[in-house]
């Protein structure tokens, strides 16, 4: 799809959406770091008004040892290629 076609509004929807029915939890893999941060900072709110959690944004290269937020109900992740 182009451009401004909507494509990342609609992941929100769908993501919320599902948060809002389901009691489990969502990964969502962004191809890119800046639109990691983008789906961040516009679901932060949204997921605050449902009563869920966002995980901890991770470095590039975390730690081995590094627990992770098995607490959080969203994830979002860049893979590192």
């Amino acid at each position: 799809m182009p451009t401004s076609a909507g494509k990342t509004l609609m992941a929100q929807l769908v993501v919320c959406s599902h948060l809002a029915r389901s009691p489990g939890r969502v990964i969502y893999v962004s191809p890119l770091r800046s639109l990691g941060r983008e789906m961040r900072q516009a679901l932060r709110a949204r997921l605050r008004l449902l009563g869920r959690r966002l995980a901890a944004e991770q470095p590039d290269f975390p730690a081995a040892d590094r627990d992770t937020d098995i607490a959080a109900d969203l994830e979002i992740l860049t893979p590192n290629v």
